[in-house]
């Protein structure tokens, strides 16, 4: 019989509006932690009732954006060249809080705060590899007060990279609908090993934790309904989507198919 408890308690900020404020507030936290131990037996503990957990916001219902996330997925695979094409599907994250804390299940994305969900493309990441995530900037359509999308490895869960709206996701969609009228409420970031200069898009060094040969991860994250403490009903949510693609390789059998084609569109017929 076990005679310790292991207690875990994770306290996440996401950004601070002032930076000196939030440094300060770094240094040095508010936070005690006491250990209580009973002199009584344990059988005789009466457990606490467990609080009733604040619903989820009850946001926008975002169908309505489905025609111009359908047309952005569209525009990317017109105008992206690969040798090796594979779009993925994603899934959300819903369990339920108090399941997981009675049957001592690791949930990890039971708070209610967020609104989650995950892809997974069965695909490795080698240097020639991409992957393009599009989707609904939630920040933008007022359902978040910040949203993100983070690479993990799929089997440690290492964070690799990462993009909010904050950052890369505001005017990405430009890129593949330059002339949509709501593209500011889309986004279209690349993950790559080497973005040779590319805007919009994020490196993802082998160094960070994703080798050649890690089977990768995609998480979103829309963090609190910005007239609320609570997160958007996932529900109610477009996912995201991911496509994986690869750099075509110019080979030298390659070029020699391309010469010789050419060379027989250059001949000029006899004509009778």
């Amino acid at each position: 019989k076990e005679e310790n408890d292991v207690i875990n308690s994770i306290f996440r900020m996401a950004f601070f509006k002032n930076e000196t404020e939030g440094k300060t507030y770094l240094r040095d936290i508010p936070l005690s932690v006491f250990r209580l131990t009973p002199k009584i037996e344990q059988e005789s503990i009466v457990q606490l009732p467990s609080p009733i957990r604040a619903p989820r916001m009850n946001n926008t219902d975002q169908s309505h954006l489905r025609e111009g996330l359908i047309r952005l997925g569209r525009e990317i695979r017109k105008t992206t060249t690969s040798d090796h094409f594979v779009e993925s599907n994603t899934f959300m994250f819903d369990f339920d809080a108090d399941t997981c804390i009675e049957e001592k299940r690791k949930c990890f994305f039971e708070n209610a705060d967020s609104a989650y969900f995950g892809n997974v493309p069965g695909r490795l990441f080698p240097k020639s590899a991409y992957y393009i995530v599009y989707g609904i900037n939630d920040e933008m359509t007022g359902d978040a007060r910040y949203s993100s999308v983070t690479l993990y490895d799929a089997k440690t869960l290492t964070a690799a990279a990462s993009i909010t709206s904050e950052s890369k996701m505001k005017g990405s969609a430009k890129q593949f609908l330059p002339d949509y009228e709501n593209n500011d409420l889309y986004y279209a970031i690349w993950f790559r090993r080497d973005c040779q200069g590319k805007d919009f898009c994020v490196e993802v060094p082998v160094e960070n934790g994703v080798d050649y040969r890690t089977t990768v991860l995609f998480t979103s994250r829309s963090y609190m309904h910005s007239n609320s403490t609570k997160g958007p009903n996932p529900k109610l949510l477009l996912p995201f989507r991911v496509m994986y693609g690869e750099d075509r390789m110019v080979s030298s059998e390659w070029l020699k198919k391309r010469r010789f084609k050419k060379k027989q569109m250059d001949v000029s017929w006899p004509m009778n």
